[in-house]
């Protein structure tokens, strides 16, 4: 795999984002089902990230608590809270996702401030591409990684290094770690892979922290990107 085909992943996935959506939390519902209805009247499935995140905001501890409430039991509490929160607004990040829940209408993948801005991982991948494309044409993608918090991709610059054999050999490389629902900031780190197992499935890293000004001034300016 190559970034340009991550990139396409990436923008497959961002295709099916909803619109952010700023609300008071005392307009949430949550149903007998478990799903969080928004004040547009739709129904979304929590992925163990939200969930977790809401239970941080109502101050729930969501796995010893209801266990072994109901459904209708676990949402009186929960809508309780909520409606302690007030007129608190909360931005929710949700995409059209096929939940495993059928009576879902949409997955709600974060629960953020409202003022949070995530940026896509398409954006920062093209500007990597942009940045390493004349010192390595191939742009491997070495190694790829998403889960519903983050997505962490590394990209391998030049040829591997070692004193022969495979074990031991080295590649550099830049890591890429971003969030889109609040989970960790976007983190852009010169990298290194080290094989010490013939099988391919155990390596070492070491990484160290870089600050690239070339992506800040993309990011802060938007309008000068190439798409």
């Amino acid at each position: 795999m190559n970034l340009t085909d991550l990139i396409h992943e990436f923008e497959t996935r961002e295709a099916l984002q909803n619109t952010d959506e700023v609300v008071e939390a005392h307009a949430l519902t949550m149903t007998g089902t478990g799903n969080l209805r928004t004040p547009s009247g739709a129904d979304l499935a929590l992925t163990d990230w939200s969930r977790s995140q809401l239970s941080s905001l109502l101050g729930v501890r969501w796995d010893r608590w209801f266990s072994r409430a109901s459904g209708e039991e676990r949402a009186d509490e929960i809508n309780r809270r909520l409606g302690r929160m007030g007129e608190t607004k909360l931005k929710l990040r949700s995409s059209q996702s096929r939940p495993d829940n059928d009576d879902a209408d949409g997955v709600l993948d974060g629960i953020v401030t409202p003022s949070y801005s995530a940026i896509p991982d398409s954006q920062v991948a093209r500007l990597v591409a942009g940045a390493l494309a004349l010192n390595e044409p191939e742009l491997r993608v070495i190694r790829n990684f998403s889960t519903t918090m983050t997505t962490s991709y590394v990209v391998a610059v030049g040829k591997p290094q070692g004193r022969g054999g495979v074990v031991g050999a080295m590649w550099g490389g830049v890591l890429i770690q971003n969030s889109s629902v609040g989970y960790s900031c976007l983190s852009i780190q010169a990298h290194v892979t080290r094989l010490i197992c013939t099988n391919g499935t155990r390596t070492k890293r070491v990484t160290r922290a870089e600050e690239p000004s070339w992506l800040t001034s993309a990011i802060t300016a938007p309008s000068t990107l190439m798409y």
